[in-house]
């Protein structure tokens, strides 16, 4: 063999020889890391705004609980306490788009809250977005969390729920067997959306009073369509015949969000709703019918308002002292804050006063 061909062949033995023993070195690298509970600890240090305090197993697989874990960015804080998990499982790369996806058996948590912070980003109007396709598949079946604070609304507690985002290769997100409480009140309801496309939305939400309430009510939602617009259905039923109905087209990211409403009410006490409101006996119905597809942002809505207390009373007897009641507003999405009221007549209650006390009576009693 001639000499210079040896000496290509020699050479190219050795770099073939280096580039194997270069692929064992990160083979092996990547197995320590992936095995290894401080390199995953030291991994997740180096994520921007997340804090773990007190992490116990390893990420990959087996048991897995951190005391607190704390993500801040923004203008948002997120902190999770008690998080753990029974196992996990991995799958690298299980759809298009995908870079990997979990299977969480057991995932609970104590507590999460979210909050806003200083260096929040200034108010902006909402927009739509492009996209709800993640790079992660997150597989949660049976996750539990004890309390849910966000912002400053009330807490929600006793969640429970299957959460599966990035079903279907990814092409929608799945929230199912849907349980929590809120103020006294049972909620339970499942939901879909779409990520791509028209991010279409199915969504199913009952709101019950306990059995034994003082003031028993229940209450159905139903939500479909585009994200973009929905159709949405809401009917309370409370004791005896009073009900409330709502069909309304609504757009979450438009500066005048309703689209059109039909909501119709009978002998509606709202004091049975909430402890909270007076008592009345309400009937009547709302109406905002859309526009035609012609008009322009800048065109009227009209809204028209047709209501009823057959109850009215004094204030400080918890009621309302309204008889009738009839609207008509007028408003442009193009200045969602200005209504021009068009007709208001209202016919208030004529009220016994209240009779005067005896003289003496104070003597009497005595």
């Amino acid at each position: 063999m001639p000499r210079g061909r040896r000496q290509a062949r020699r050479v190219a033995i050795v770099l073939t020889s280096g580039l194997l023993a270069l692929l064992l070195l990160l083979g092996g690298a990547a197995l320590w890391l992936w095995h290894s509970t401080d390199a995953a600890r030291i991994a997740l240090e180096r994520v921007p705004g997340l804090q773990i305090t007190r992490p116990q197993g390893r990420l990959t697989g087996g048991p897995y609980a951190a005391e607190r874990l704390q993500w801040q960015g923004g203008g948002l804080r997120v902190v999770i306490e008690g998080l753990a998990w029974d196992d996990a499982s991995w799958r690298w790369r299980p759809a298009p788009g995908t870079w990997a996806g979990v299977a969480l058996q057991g995932a609970r948590a104590d507590r999460v809250s979210v909050t806003r912070v200083e260096a929040a980003l200034p108010a902006q109007a909402a927009q739509p977005p492009a996209s709800l396709q993640l790079p992660v598949e997150v597989s949660a079946p049976g996750l539990r969390v004890g309390r849910i604070e966000l912002f400053d609304q009330p807490p929600l507690t006793a969640l429970r729920a299957d959460v599966h985002l990035g079903a279907a290769d990814g092409s929608e997100h799945r929230i199912e067997a849907l349980g929590l409480q809120r103020e006294g009140l049972a909620l339970a309801g499942q939901a879909r959306v779409g990520t791509t496309g028209q991010m279409t939305l199915r969504a199913e939400l009952r709101a019950a009073t306990a059995a034994d309430a003082a003031l028993p009510w229940q209450a159905d939602l139903q939500a479909q369509g585009p994200l973009q617009r929905l159709d949405v259905g809401a009917r309370l039923r409370l004791r005896g015949q009073a009900a409330a109905d709502v069909q309304a087209t609504v757009a979450p990211f438009a500066a005048w969000p309703l689209l059109s409403l039909l909501a119709q009410v009978q002998d509606l006490d709202l004091a049975s709703v909430s402890p909270g409101l007076p008592r009345t006996r309400l009937s009547g119905r709302a109406v905002l019918a859309e526009p035609a597809a012609a008009q322009t942002s800048a065109d009227a809505l009209q809204i028209d308002l047709a209501l009823a207390n057959a109850e009215p009373g004094a204030i400080d007897a918890g009621r309302v002292p309204l008889h009738t009641l009839r609207l008509r507003l007028q408003g442009r999405p193009d200045e969602p804050g200005t209504l021009d009221f068009q007709t208001f007549v209202a016919e208030l209650a004529t009220l016994q006063p209240a009779a005067p006390a005896r003289r003496g009576a104070r003597g009497d009693a005595a």
